[in-house]
């Protein structure tokens, strides 16, 4: 149960050919590809109906903060607070926060991650990833000093999420791609299968900032262990459903952990001034 707690973040916002290959898009095409620095703010709820012995009740707030662009880098800053209740009524309280940054062309990425439980610190996570001509190199500061390698064709979260609005425009339906986010401790690389749906319009307020024009995709994404089995005979860690839009905007959103799912309802969204690329 901590384990999957403790992974809330990344089955959130790291989003993302041949399996364990990153499919090849042109690098103008990807470099094409802009999203809106946004602020969004998403009520989440256990789903009911779930066959949750663990937990009972489920509640929480997420607030996530995008910026930056192709030029000059993608930052991102994320809290996520949620409680949990068992059947026997006690709760716990996780509170989890995450800042980031990521090269504009998937070079580099920064990350820093605490997660608290009922106010202890439990998790702190600091490091660094950075690609050489034959790999990616993870440097770790906390939970303790460490380096070691990833294989090149693994990408950071926003080129991920490129990927799938990329395989999207060009009408693909069926996407594989391996991913290192930082999360889970920051040496974990998940592997993830995105089944991407027809392509449609949304309105998501009356008033207020409005996404009425741009497209959005009903997406699922499996996360899967890094590990030395065939695809067919895994089962996913966790299955992220959520509305991509074609700006990078998540809507509302299901994660899916097999034993309880909890639901996340934009609540909010305030779109913030893209700064202009110069060369």
């Amino acid at each position: 149960m901590r384990r999957r707690l403790l992974k809330l973040t990344s089955v959130v916002f790291a989003f993302s050919g041949a399996f364990g290959a990153s499919p090849v898009f042109a690098k103008t095409a990807l470099e094409a590809i802009e999203f809106a620095p946004h602020r969004a703010v998403y009520d989440l709820k256990l789903v009911e109906g779930a066959d949750a012995p663990e937990v009972s009740a489920a509640r929480g707030r997420l607030v996530y903060e995008f910026l930056g662009s192709q030029c000059e880098g993608y930052s991102v800053n994320l809290r996520f607070v949620t409680e949990f209740a068992n059947p026997e009524g006690k709760t716990q309280l996780v509170d989890q926060r995450m800042t980031s940054y990521e090269a504009g062309n998937d070079s580099s990425f920064r990350f820093l991650s605490e997660t608290h439980v009922d106010g202890k610190l439990v998790e702190n996570v600091e490091g660094s990833a950075d690609t050489s001509d034959k790999a990616k190199t993870v440097t770790l500061k906390k939970p303790e000093d460490v380096s070691f390698d990833v294989d090149k064709l693994v990408v950071f979260p926003t080129s991920h999420m490129k990927r799938i609005v990329a395989a999207a425009n060009d009408g693909d339906r069926l996407l594989n791609v391996d991913i290192f986010d930082g999360t889970d401790g920051g040496d974990a690389v998940y592997k993830t299968t995105v089944v991407i749906g027809a392509p449609d319009k949304d309105v998501l307020f009356d008033a207020g900032p409005s996404l009425e024009k741009v497209r959005f995709w009903p997406v699922s994404l499996s996360y899967f262990e890094s590990a030395p089995k065939e695809r067919q005979e895994q089962q996913p860690e966790y299955v992220l459903q959520m509305k991509l839009f074609e700006n990078g905007v998540t809507g509302d959103m299901t994660m899916d952990y097999g034993d309880f799912a909890m639901k996340g309802t934009l609540d909010e969204l305030e779109l913030l001034e893209q700064s202009a690329c110069t060369d």
